[in-house]
């Protein structure tokens, strides 16, 4: 996310490009059910008692529900969200595949973002409250 404020603030994409490559990136997100099973963390009969719960008490979140059925804690929970994110394509990627960057372009602005980040003294294992200080920098 990071990144693609840098970019918008730089003029290298649109706020609206932007927003358009993080709902594809949603839309690419493998469900953490699926991924709960792919783990072996729950059966697919759990996932499907944990979608049920959800849909009957408007339970918004699938870890949410599966915690307080106690099917996951909360560091199962935070394990298959780092897998989640982990299989998403970056959003450099998915403007390279919408064609509003080249690879190259998409090269040279990573590296220019990661330059100012150094600037302005921000570690690459940085948090994201300090990375927002690069889009600000």
């Amino acid at each position: 996310m990071q990144f693609g404020l840098y970019l918008v603030r730089h003029e290298i994409i649109t706020a609206e490009e932007l927003v358009a490559a993080i709902d594809q990136q949603q839309q690419l997100r493998t469900p953490l059910g699926q991924l709960a099973i792919e783990l072996g963390k729950l059966s697919a009969r759990d996932v499907f008692r944990v979608l049920r719960y959800q849909a009957d008490f408007a339970q918004g979140q699938f870890g949410a529900a599966a915690i307080e059925l106690e099917l996951l804690d909360e560091s199962d929970v935070a394990e298959l969200l780092y897998h989640q994110s982990n299989r998403l394509p970056s959003i450099g990627e998915i403007l390279v595949d919408q064609g509003i960057l080249t690879q190259r372009q998409l090269e040279q602005e990573l590296a220019a973002f990661r330059r100012d980040a150094e600037r302005c003294g921000i570690r690459r294992t940085s948090t994201a409250v300090e990375m927002e200080a690069v889009v600000a920098c």
